[in-house]
């Protein structure tokens, strides 16, 4: 159960004479001439109930919201709005009210030439996803979600984007920096806690035990929350931009990257004089030369020394992650490698909300001024 936790998205309107809304101006001028080049307002942001907002912004010609839909009006987010279209109603709500022009489907796309850079870029007649947030609640069971996270830290996705554990081991995390994607791991009970702590004071006693009631249904079920986040860049290659275009579906095959990591650690061990027989019996290896080869390799990844050259290393790496081990990762004997089966079981399941859950409602959308 998958629902999108944040959402980027913008609309041109070439015909302009829309009205200008933000924080703020910025002009920028020609030192030349003295003339102003380029206006554009900054971000506004649109207080709601329960500490909630939204950023909006419009220059005149070009309409951005941006937020948490999911979040609006809502004591939480624990579980959100599942499409494209009910988080664009969300935000039409709040454009119609300020007398700017809703979100539309895209119909067309085409190309245009930037006036700026010389770069022909795409254009559409419809809105355009600039960020999402792809959220899903796991459930690990109660005292696990730290092992949990140990677990996912001994692991990289793909080539290069290594994992990096907290601090406090509430948050495991991969390619923080990368212009394409964002993914992390964290327990939504700590994340809800200091919440709470936060707003407290600014919520009424209903509303606080609201919270405690969520913080603990996710201490008894073990929510380990998992999110990531698809940036500009990426949208705009995978021709994942277009609103009206594009498919809940379509961000499937991308989203894969935890589920992969858990089926690699639920076929892994912790008894690693015998990894060569693992390999032999699971068919990773063809022959006990090869088997003991890796094995080798295994013993010294685990004791910091020299790895094998860059073809031979990526063959080595490639059959101990079917034993759910990562040899790319730096080992860290403080986190071991923890398993999901072996020596303390972790069953690992996509979390329902539960009866008394407030689920959000698009109809009861309404702005707050």
């Amino acid at each position: 159960m998958r629902f999108i936790d944040w959402l980027a998205v913008f609309q041109d309107h070439p015909e302009g004479g829309l009205p200008v809304i933000g924080a703020e101006m910025v002009m920028r001028y020609d030192l030349q001439s003295g003339e102003v080049t380029r206006h554009s307002p900054s971000m506004l942001k649109m207080e709601g109930s329960y500490s909630t907002s939204l950023l909006i912004r419009c220059d005149g010609f070009s309409v951005t919201v941006e937020g948490n839909p999911s979040r609006w009006h809502r004591p939480d987010n624990l579980f959100g709005l599942r499409t494209f279209e009910e988080c664009i109603r969300v935000y039409n709500v709040i454009l119609l009210e300020l007398g700017l022009p809703p979100f539309t489907k895209c119909q067309k796309v085409w190309f245009l030439q930037d006036p700026e850079t010389k770069k022909a870029r795409r254009v559409s007649d419809g809105a355009m996803i600039r960020r999402v947030d792809w959220t899903r609640n796991l459930s690990v069971g109660q005292g696990n979600v730290d092992s949990f996270l140990r677990a996912l830290s001994t692991q990289s996705v793909g080539k290069g984007k290594f994992p990096n554990l907290y601090a406090n081991g509430k948050t495991v995390d991969w390619s923080k920096h990368s212009t394409l994607w964002y993914q992390k791991v964290y327990s939504k009970s700590a994340e809800l806690e200091i919440g709470q702590k936060r707003l407290s004071k600014k919520q009424t006693k209903e509303e606080n035990d609201y919270l405690k009631r969520l913080i603990e249904y996710c201490e008894e079920q073990g929510i380990a929350r998992d999110e990531k986040e698809f940036k500009r860049a990426f949208l705009n290659r995978k021709n994942l931009c277009f609103y009206g275009l594009v498919k809940e579906n379509d961000f499937d095959k991308y989203l894969n990257d935890i589920d992969n990591m858990i089926a690699r650690l639920e076929m892994g061990t912790v008894d690693y004089e015998t990894i060569a027989e693992q390999l032999l019996e699971k068919e990773v290896c063809k022959s006990t030369q090869s088997a003991n080869a890796t094995q080798a390799v295994l013993h010294a990844w685990l004791h910091g020394q020299r790895m094998p050259k860059k073809t031979q290393f990526y063959e080595h790496k490639r059959r101990l992650s079917v034993l759910g081990i990562d040899i790319s990762v730096p080992h860290d004997a403080s986190k071991s490698i923890p398993q999901l089966k072996r020596q303390r079981i972790i069953n690992v399941s996509t979390a329902l909300p539960p009866s008394w859950y407030d689920m959000p409602k698009v109809s009861n959308i309404r702005l707050v001024l």
